[in-house]
Parts: structure tokens; C-alpha cells; sequence
């Protein structure tokens, strides 16, 4: 079964986001988008995945199959003359959290690795994720926490080697 969690809107940075999970490894979606291509820049959803894996399948490129672990953002930088997709759990338990555009506009998104105790400054209205312990407004952080800058500026402060996943609205930006 896939549940969609409870979506938190931030109507101020132009941005949703909410945690898709895939009970049982084989439990799939299937999507059908307004165009082809669909590309990096003409989805404006991102998807990272924070548990398990997926596959994802294209009804016309039935040859491409489109592998995706934690960490991993999709839709990747490849374009696919396809409008229709399927997303498969490969693991039981599988996690994505999804950030959709409100008020027109896309997701954009860059990835940052740091080094234990580097800084990394974060300008407001984006939705960060970290892959790894660290600090934010001095408070400790895990891996997987959502942190919403709505109102200030952050600063990121690594307390090990990580990620930080940024997500902003092209619209407000």
C-alpha cells in the first residue's frame, strides 16, 4: 500500500512538502504528467528518497529502468521523451519526501557535501534535509530532519561528514 503523509505548507517560501511511503517492496504508482519530455527542468517536483530504494519505469521506454537509493533526487538531469511513469518500491518500507511548488514557479534543489565541522550559510525561504548530523541555529540536527527556513538565514555547521539537500521555489528566488 503507498500512503501520502500530511502535507506542511509553507505558503511564504512558495513551497509543500510531504513524506510518500511504500509499505511493501513491489508496491508501485503510476503517473501521468501534462507533457513530455520530462526533464530536471520542466518537473517542477523533487523527490528525495530517505529509506529503501525505487525503480522507475517509463511506459514508452520500456528498456530504461531508473534506479534510486536514499539520498538520491528524482527526477535526475536525464530527459525522457515520456509523459507517463511508475514508481516501484524495492524495498519493504520505502520513503520519499516530496517538495511541490505552490503558486506557480518549480522546485530547484542543490546538494552540498560537507566536511566535519564546515559551515555551509543557507539563505531563507529554502527547505533543507541533512544527511548527517550537524547544527542549525545552534540546535542539533539528525539525518533525515526537515528544516524549513522561513523567516532568516541559517548556517549549517557539520558534526561529521554529510549532505545537505537545499530546496527552494524558482518562483521566489
Amino acid at each position: 500500500m503507498v500512503s501520502a503523509g500530511r502535507v506542511s505548507s509553507y505558503p511564504d517560501i512558495g513551497l509543500a512538502v510531504n513524506l510518500t511511503r511504500y509499505e511493501l517492496a513491489g508496491d508501485s504508482i503510476d503517473r501521468t504528467l501534462s507533457a513530455a519530455p520530462m526533464t530536471a527542468s520542466t518537473y517542477a517536483r523533487r523527490h528525495l528518497v530517505t529509506k529503501g530504494s525505487f525503480t522507475a519505469t517509463f511506459k514508452e521506454l520500456p528498456s530504461e529502468t531508473d534506479p534510486r537509493a536514499v539520498g538520491d533526487i528524482w527526477p535526475p538531469a536525464v530527459d525522457r521523451q515520456t509523459k507517463f511513469f511508475t514508481v516501484t518500491a524495492t524495498q519493504d518500507n520505502s520513503e520519499y519526501l516530496c517538495v511541490v511548488p505552490r503558486n506557480g514557479g518549480r522546485v530547484e534543489h542543490a546538494v552540498s557535501s560537507l566536511a566535519q565541522g564546515e559551515m555551509l550559510d543557507v539563505p531563507q525561504g529554502t527547505v533543507l534535509v541533512v544527511m548527517g548530523a550537524c547544527e542549525v541555529f545552534g540546535a542539533p540536527h539528525a539525518a533525515l530532519d526537515v528544516i524549513v527556513l522561513l523567516n532568516n538565514a541559517a548556517t549549517v555547521v557539520a558534526s561529521e561528514a554529510m549532505q545537505v539537500h537545499q530546496f527552494w521555489n524558482s518562483k521566489l528566488r
